[in-house]
């Protein structure tokens, strides 16, 4: 019994600190995209930061956090508008439908 219960205390050691560098390597690649973005937008460079403000947004779709989502693709989805970039603005549009939909957000 005591084995056992070493083992159990040793396996959920092993979950709780694989999180927690799940967590970490996730803050750093949010802050690493972000930062990139904004280098980007800072040389002019403003379709590059949407699109890896559409990827980013893609990335809060899958953990389920629409607003985050929301922001990134009604911001990429007006760029792609200005420049007629047709084909990405209208699935970039619908994405941002989804997402709406997901939040309740019946007015947008």
């Amino acid at each position: 019994m005591e084995g056992t219960k070493k083992k159990n205390c040793l396996f959920m050691f092993i979950l709780v600190c694989a999180s927690l560098y799940i967590k970490k390597c996730y803050f750093i690649s949010q802050e690493l995209a972000e930062l990139a973005m904004g280098t980007y937008k800072h040389i002019g460079r403003i379709r590059s930061a949407r699109m890896i403000g559409r990827d980013l947004a893609e990335f809060y779709l899958q953990l389920g956090e629409m607003p985050k989502a929301a922001v990134f693709l009604a911001d990429a989805l007006k760029t792609f508008e200005e420049e007629n970039w047709r084909h990405l603005a209208m699935q970039t549009h619908l994405e941002l439908a989804d997402c709406y939909r997901e939040m309740n957000d019946k007015e947008r």
